[in-house]
């Protein structure tokens, strides 16, 4: 189910700020511009991120191939990755300045999707040379 589907149509040809917030209970909190529009229980079989298992991680689109449309139609800007529970202060602080601390020890990948993939996050995120971001279609 998409967001829209529980808590209004976005498709207004503006930007909004989605942030997704993922705690070690599996609980989901879904955010649009800085307001908690759905809590989700997850699943204890998603991707973990942490680790080093060779997973991947998909930001609008699903692995899942019995899906008939697996893809997000839009555009994304601004992924921003944290290896820390986001409170809602810090929701509302990254959904009001939209600016994002390259020093934060917590910050694990910063991608600011405007002319390529490079990760901006001080670290370069920590991962292994293997570990690639790439476009999917």
């Amino acid at each position: 189910e998409g967001l829209g589907d529980d808590s209004g149509n976005y498709a207004d040809g503006n930007w909004h700020t989605v942030i997704v917030a993922v705690g070690r209970d599996f609980l989901v909190d879904f955010y649009v511009d800085g307001k908690l529009v759905k809590v989700a229980l997850g699943s204890s079989t998603s991707c973990d991120i942490s680790s080093r298992v060779p997973e991947s991680l998909f930001i609008g689109r699903t692995k899942s191939t019995a899906v008939e449309h697996p893809q997000f139609v839009g555009l994304l800007d601004d992924v921003v990755i944290w290896k820390k529970f986001i409170k809602p202060s810090d929701v509302f602080h990254f959904a009001t300045f939209h600016n994002v601390d390259i020093r934060n020890k917590d910050l694990v990948a910063y991608f600011k999707l405007d002319s390529s993939l490079r990760d901006f996050s001080e670290n370069s995120n920590g991962l292994h040379s293997d570990k690639k971001v790439k476009f999917q279609q």
